[in-house]
């Protein structure tokens, strides 16, 4: 793990998953610690059940996502309204 770009951390996990929920699960019982996305762990920061550490060295990332959905004859308004609705959320967080 990097900081900064020049500082390096050395980590030597006991276990490992590729499951934000289950790395989440893991942590709320006393496993360790982790590097998971805000949306996951928001409600416990606020609530003090998860404490942030290495903070002011955290880089924001980036993430694009797409939306997938099937097109016969043209998008349903449902479909557009959903897809706006995403599309002004995501522009507006942090």
């Amino acid at each position: 793990m990097s900081a900064n770009g020049s500082d390096l951390y050395e980590i030597d996990a006991a276990m490992s998953s590729n499951s934000g929920e289950t790395i989440k699960q893991l942590c709320l019982n006393d496993q360790g610690i982790a590097c998971l996305s805000d949306f996951m762990v928001n409600a416990e920061i606020a609530a003090g059940t998860f404490v942030e550490v290495l903070a002011h060295q955290s880089v924001p990332v980036e993430m694009p996502f797409n939306a997938v959905y099937y097109s016969d004859l043209g998008v349903s308004q449902r479909v557009r309204a959903f897809i706006d609705f995403l599309s002004e959320w995501v522009r507006d967080q942090p």
